[in-house]
């Protein structure tokens, strides 16, 4: 029982550090926000990222747009013809379309890239044979044709908005300091409300991308570039040793390799740039596990010299627990293990409760604040307690691909979240133009669960069972953190399952249909 307690101890403990950042990166965000209230009320200034002035035409940068494409076909057309639109002298706009893909994709992108450059854009189609560094590599395959000062750079899921450009580059004056290696936009979500997975996916990205890149950026802590929706420096990228497929998140290990150069990075909240969700929830556990495993392979890679930078205290705490984010995975499923055991003593039932209550206040309060600060507050009490069973839900996956990636030798394969193109439109769903696209993808694209969903199962029934010797005793009130464990993995489970299995059966069904109008066989 003294094990036990340890544990159960030592994970709060460590939940407690990250909630306590949470909390500190919350506070900052409302301080901003009123003091910002404050000015512009008594300066008449309507946004705090407002510029002293545009550039000129003349004065602009010459910018490269690169678009890494593997198998996008529902949304490759549409990616190349938004970055062809935007608002940029085409003098001085280069875009690059970095495809490594291995189905119709490749053709899908020469006929979008062709179609431009009869518009007049200069738009480069590059294929490469080999998958080679993944994304990593095509960006640094890109590079070596890259004419532009600036690098702009989308994933294939992306709408980036006309004034895109114009707003990184030349009105909010940004990279007017020479030291800005790069600029990251505020992610907005295409299909946030397609389904109550990606409203609940939202709440939970939105908690980073509307407060922590905010506060960070503003006290000068390091920050991330997220991989799309944002500029980069070229300069900053070379100095900083390039583009690199050491680990599975080279957006994240470029942006503190550059910061750790000296560069800064500059986050603008006003700049929008919307994305798909994965609307399904083995694509969004795929991809938390892979942005897990990316951030324990650049823990172990920069640990080092961030320890050993000159860089302030603050500043070096500040990356140690934004880098290590995921690692709060492992003390959560330490307690999803060690509760349910201890709430079968006595002696315990009356102080677990409370103190998990109290530590999961203050993740909780970032998600509300995130949503507060976008007028969506109906929307945090719909759907923020399935956004808290997906945190909890999915930390043994991430935890195990943190353990992997702090273990493992290789960086791993580079798995692509597929999309579907879907997006909302007036309400309803819109899809695109060429061909139809179904919920269920096609079999090249879908996913099917890996072993984990066993062990997520596992840990659900154990903790169900739990329940179960906790009610026979005649307690009631006791069980309830077994019972929420019991919930988040079970719930993930079913998740995973469920819309294989109806996918199956509407196949199996509509085959059944299309026999019955074929002619007899005689």
């Amino acid at each position: 029982m003294d094990v036990l307690v340890a544990l159960n101890v030592g994970a709060m403990v460590i939940v407690a550090v990250y909630a306590l950042n949470q909390g500190f990166l919350v506070s900052m965000f409302v301080w901003f926000k009123l003091r910002d209230a404050l000015a512009a009320r008594r300066r008449g200034v309507v946004s705090a990222e407002a510029a002293p002035g545009a550039l000129r035409d003349d004065l602009l940068p010459v910018v490269t747009v690169q678009l890494p494409l593997y198998n996008e076909r529902y949304v490759t057309e549409r990616i190349i013809a938004a970055v062809s639109a935007l608002d940029y002298p085409h003098s001085l706009l280069q875009i690059q379309v970095l495809d490594d893909s291995t189905d119709e994709t490749t053709c899908i992108a020469q006929h979008a890239a062709a179609k431009a450059r009869a518009q007049g854009i200069e738009i480069d189609f590059i294929h490469r044979d080999s998958r080679s560094g993944y994304k990593a590599g095509a960006l640094a395959h890109g590079m070596l044709t890259a004419r532009g000062e600036f690098i702009a750079i989308f994933d294939a899921d992306f709408i980036p908005p006309r004034d895109f450009l114009r707003r990184v580059i030349a009105e909010s004056g940004a990279f007017t300091d020479p030291h800005t290696g790069f600029v990251q936009t505020r992610w907005g979500h295409l299909n946030r409300d397609a389904s109550i997975l990606t409203r609940a996916q939202a709440i939970m990205l939105d908690s980073c991308f509307v407060i922590d890149q905010t506060v960070r950026s503003r006290l000068g802590l390091p920050m991330q570039f997220n991989g799309s929706g944002g500029v980069w420096r070229r300069a900053a990228i070379e100095a900083a040793g390039g583009w690199q497929s050491d680990t599975l998140t080279e957006d994240l290990d470029l942006s503190y390799r550059a910061q750790l150069a000296g560069w800064r990075g500059r986050y603008l909240y006003d700049v929008v740039c919307p994305g798909e969700l994965p609307d399904s929830l083995l694509a969004f556990k795929q991809q938390q596990a892979r942005w897990a495993r990316g951030g324990a392979q650049c823990m172990r890679k920069l640990a080092s010299p961030i320890a050993h930078s000159h860089r302030p205290l603050l500043h070096k705490l500040g990356a140690f627990v934004h880098i290590t984010g995921y690692f709060s995975t492992l003390p959560v499923v330490m307690l999803a293990l060690v509760t349910p055991l201890l709430i079968i003593s006595s002696s315990s039932r009356q102080s677990l409760p409370v103190w998990i209550s109290l530590l999961g206040a203050l993740p909780i309060l970032e998600l509300f604040i995130a949503q507060w600060a976008q007028g969506r507050v109906g929307q945090f009490v719909r759907y923020a307690p399935l956004a808290v069973i997906l945190g909890i839900g999915l930390s043994l996956s991430a935890s195990i691909s943190v353990i992997t990636g702090l273990l493992g030798r290789s960086a791993g394969e580079f798995s692509r979240t597929p999309k579907s193109a879907l997006q909302l439109n007036g309400g309803k769903k819109q899809r695109p133009a060429r061909g139809t696209v179904r919920a269920v993808m096609t079999h090249s694209y879908r996913l099917h669960p890996n072993w984990t969903v066993r062990a997520e199962l596992l840990v659900g029934l154990y903790a169900m069972i739990i329940c179960a010797l906790v009610v026979a005793q005649g307690a009631w009130l006791p069980m309830m953190p077994a019972l929420f464990y019991a919930l988040c993995f079970l719930g993930v489970v079913v998740g995973q399952i469920v819309p294989g299995i109806l996918a199956e059966l509407s196949a199996r069904a509509q085959n059944g249909r299309m026999g019955s109008h074929l002619p007899l066989m005689k």
